[in-house]
């Protein structure tokens, strides 16, 4: 669907309470999934030379938000500078 609707940009709707060593989210997603889902996300839909909106949304944790965080803002400083690599 991605591919085929080629949007503008993506409005993404970061939920960081899923990352690991969040008190209440319950799951374990370290800052390397964040990086690789939103590399993948980029990738599918072409957004890479776009634009993309990441919203804070949950994240409990501020030293487990802050490295997610960490991890997506890399993936897209590295997507617009053309460094990105394409996902595996």
């Amino acid at each position: 669907i991605a591919r085929a609707f080629e949007p503008d940009f993506a409005v993404i709707s970061a939920g960081f309470d899923s990352a690991k060593g969040d008190p209440i989210g319950g799951f374990a997603v370290t800052p390397e999934g964040y990086a690789w889902m939103l590399q993948h996300i980029l990738h599918l839909s072409g957004l890479q030379r776009r634009g993309v909106v990441l919203s804070l949304e949950g994240g409990y944790s501020p030293i487990a938000t802050a490295e997610a965080v960490e991890s997506c803002l890399r993936v897209l400083f590295d997507a617009e500078a053309g460094a990105g690599p394409a996902p595996a």
